[in-house]
């Protein structure tokens, strides 16, 4: 009787710590859950997949959506939901506040499992100064009255691109931007950490994608790039990325702050000139953060750290605007099936759109000169097929980083290169697209060439591109005027509205968008319609000469948001 015992508790023993091991490497994600599509599915026939199919177990929404929060009610899906950027100004008024989180949580929570309002979507690159100074006010107002409510469980953030952080590169020198860090990021900090919320950040090395980063952009194996001052190795642009913004924390004493990815995704199909869009890289990417999003990774400054993670997006939408990568960031078809798989897929679930394996370099050297991970190239059964040998950092220390920065990028902030040694590749983000109903991704492939310089040095304008059709240049005047710009001068009587020309009115437009957001080389891309020049265009553009003799001051100065 005893060993018939002792059997059965080993046995019950070795059940209990297969299933713990099984439940603690079965990935759990979160996915963006936008609405941008005419062909998608209705919401609980969504809620059912995501429960039954896949273990993704969190939602973020770009609104309010009842019909999806309905659709979510009684599930293990925990959902956060979105007051629009237009609505922060007014969110500062209690009774507003209050009258929100009545119609939009109240009718739901707690049956659908609301665990997070975000104010806004990247409202401190909006360049819309009545969203940005409001924000934290809103912040405030809506945390108090959904306390008041009896909601005091849900927390109230909103997500920042990288460009609320500058002096970038290496990660050990980055800061918060000069100008929002006193007047907007600490109070914000100071928020989050009094109502225990997290920062949340959307880090997208998609966007700085280049053909000479292309594997420190993926998690594949690289050469790496070299943080003198802290010792470190970078082997991939995510990690350099978050630890910028944990160096950005640190350094004003606020890096107790929990950091969620609101935002990371890669898509898989574009243009012709969209290199980076395909099917393998997209699994590569997307498949190593769901790997990070369970398994303690971290960063080099971050160890071991599992960060809350959601996935840009959840499926295909055919009516986002702007070119075919923004129409395909989805890890899903609209009729369910898997554009790749990333292994979150439920056991006996698993489909394969794609190609490509899912490769990850963790090889971050630590102070010591030795790497603390090993490269793993996993397949899509999890298997490891290759495993390389620890690299010295002194070995590191003797190569030649190619046309990059730490983060991969020559012009955006958090991504930026400064003109040292190397001739940079200049890497520039699209614009980006903010809607109630589907996220928001950029108008557009980031441009490829050129030599990078600082954002911060000499004076530069940015201008239309020779060749660019008369529709390009007039939806690029469309898109900044509704950004907050000040279109007013080249409207007719305007002090800039001569030359009456397409063209002039475009450069115009452009340019104050690329000074209102910061004069971050990323602002002028326009889908590769614009370009930079560091040398008066004035001097050999006649449309240019004429706009800076009228306008002179906004194409160079611009204004301040703050």
């Amino acid at each position: 009787m005893s060993t018939t015992r002792s059997k059965t508790t080993l046995l019950l023993l070795l059940f209990a710590t297969v299933s713990l091991h099984l439940a603690a490497t079965t990935t759990a994600i979160g996915v963006n859950y936008g609405t941008l599509g005419d062909n998608l599915p209705p919401p609980a026939k969504v809620a059912e997949f995501l429960q039954t199919k896949t273990t993704i177990d969190r939602i973020k929404l770009f609104d309010a959506n009842p019909e999806i929060l309905r659709a979510f009610a009684n599930t293990s899906v925990s959902v956060t939901v979105t007051v629009g950027n237009g609505d922060i100004p007014g969110m500062v008024q209690a009774s507003t506040a209050q009258k929100w989180v009545a119609d939009n949580i109240a009718p739901y929570y707690p049956e659908t499992k609301i665990i997070r309002v975000t104010v806004g979507n990247e409202i401190l690159k909006s360049a819309v100064k009545d969203w940005i100074v409001n924000l934290v006010p809103a912040m405030k107002s809506l945390h108090k009255a959904l306390v008041n409510a009896g909601f005091k469980d849900i927390q109230v953030s909103t997500p920042h691109t990288l460009s609320l952080v500058e002096h970038s590169e290496p990660p050990s020198a980055a800061r918060f931007r000069v100008g929002y860090d006193k007047q907007i990021i600490v109070p914000m900090l100071q928020f989050l950490r009094e109502t225990k919320s997290p920062l949340m950040i959307n880090p997208y090395p998609y966007f700085g994608w280049a053909p000479s980063v292309s594997d420190y952009a993926l998690f594949k194996p690289n050469k790496g790039i070299y943080d003198e001052t802290t010792k470190i190795t970078y082997m991939s642009m995510f990690d350099a990325i978050m630890d910028a913004v944990y160096t950005s924390m640190k350094a004003i004493d606020y890096d107790d702050i929990e950091i969620v990815i609101a935002e990371t995704g890669w898509s898989s199909a574009g243009d012709p000139e969209e290199a980076a869009c395909t099917v393998e890289n997209a699994k590569a990417f997307n498949g190593n953060m769901a790997r990070r999003a369970t398994e303690s990774i971290g960063t080099p400054l971050m160890p071991k750290k599992i960060f809350e993670t959601y996935i840009f997006a959840l499926f295909n939408e055919n009516l986002k605007p702007g070119s075919t990568s923004e129409k395909n960031f989805g890890l899903f078809k609209p009729d369910f099936t898997p554009v790749y798989d990333i292994g979150i897929m439920k056991t006996g679930q698993q489909q394969d759109s794609g190609e490509g394996n899912m490769t990850e370099t963790n090889e971050n050297t630590d102070v010591s000169g030795n790497t603390t991970q090993t490269n793993e190239n996993k397949d899509v059964k999890g298997n490891n097929t290759q495993t390389n040998k620890n690299k010295d950092v002194t070995e590191k220390n003797t190569q030649t980083h190619e046309n990059t920065d730490v983060t991969g990028n020559t012009t955006r902030t958090n991504e930026n290169k400064e003109n040292k040694e190397n001739t940079g590749v200049s890497v520039t983000r699209a614009h980006e697209y903010t809607g109630s109903g589907g996220g928001r991704r950029g108008r557009g492939q980031r441009s490829t060439s050129g030599t990078g310089t600082p954002t911060t040095v000499g004076k530069k304008w940015c201008v239309a591109k020779g060749g660019t059709s008369n529709q390009a240049l007039q939806a690029n005047i469309d898109y900044v005027c509704s950004q907050g710009v000040d279109c007013k001068p080249i409207q007719a009587g305007g002090a800039c509205f001569d030359p009456n020309n397409l063209r002039s009115h475009a450069s115009f437009a452009m340019n104050s968008y690329y000074n209102n957001y910061g004069r971050h080389d990323s602002n002028c891309d326009f889908s590769q319609s614009g370009y930079l020049t560091t040398t008066n265009p004035s001097k050999y553009k006649k449309f240019a000469m004429e706009i800076v003799t009228s306008c002179e001051g906004d194409l160079i100065e611009g204004n301040s948001i703050v």
